[in-house]
């Protein structure tokens, strides 16, 4: 009797170990559902900006992330002083970043097999602020379109003053440029029309002093 209740615990056991390795097995499905939910998490942002180094004509952008969409069952890593470590969504909204870009690591983060398994890589790219377009907000909003106008633009090492040379070519062309087509038409017309006037003019006046050279 001893034996055939210890065969049963015996067999029991087994059972057991069998359907707890089964609940925890990482299958196809379970990564599946983990990769659809690693897709979801996006990265949103917004920027301040910091000019104390107004007199050096510089400013630096500043951002702060919002992480959306991140499931329980997801844990995000950034590699920051080139080591990858784990911040919770509080931690990273609370961080402040600089322009370029930032990689963050989506992982899994179940009570499974599945878990610590690496399922996306985000790539968010923070723009370049435009120190130029900063300085120069009034002359930007009147001329958006010339090229260093840009509210989010890497000018590089050019100076100001070179820029501004820029700006006053573009200027002197874009007053060129109002000028349509139509209006090209308009002032040929007006050009033809007083040359024509003038060629009159100057006809009337020839006639008129032959004929009082023949009154003569």
């Amino acid at each position: 009797m001893k034996k055939i209740l210890f065969s049963f615990s015996l067999l029991l056991i087994c059972f057991g170990c069998i359907n707890v390795s089964a609940i925890d097995a990482c299958t196809t499905s379970e990564m599946t559902r983990l990769r659809e939910l690693a897709s979801n998490v996006n990265f949103s942002y917004q920027y301040s900006v910091e000019d104390e180094l107004e007199s050096d004509e510089k400013v630096v952008g500043y951002y702060k992330l919002q992480v959306l969409n991140l499931d329980d069952d997801l844990r995000i890593y950034y590699r920051e002083n080139n080591e990858l470590e784990y911040y919770t969504q509080a931690e990273i909204e609370e961080m402040e970043f600089t322009s370029g870009k930032k990689v963050f690591y989506i992982y899994s983060y179940t009570d499974n097999y599945c878990t610590d398994e690496i399922l996306r890589t985000v790539t968010v790219e923070l723009p370049v602020y435009n120190p130029y377009y900063h300085f120069n907000k009034e002359k930007c909003e009147e001329y958006p379109d010339f090229e260093y106008c840009q509210e989010f633009l890497d000018i590089g090492d050019l100076e100001f003053f070179e820029i501004d040379q820029l700006f006053d070519e573009y200027t002197d062309t874009g007053i060129i440029d109002l000028i349509t087509d139509s209006d090209y038409r308009l002032y040929f017309i007006i050009g033809g029309v007083s040359l024509v006037l003038i060629i009159a003019v100057i006809c009337f006046i020839i006639v008129k002093r032959k004929r009082k050279k023949d009154d003569i």
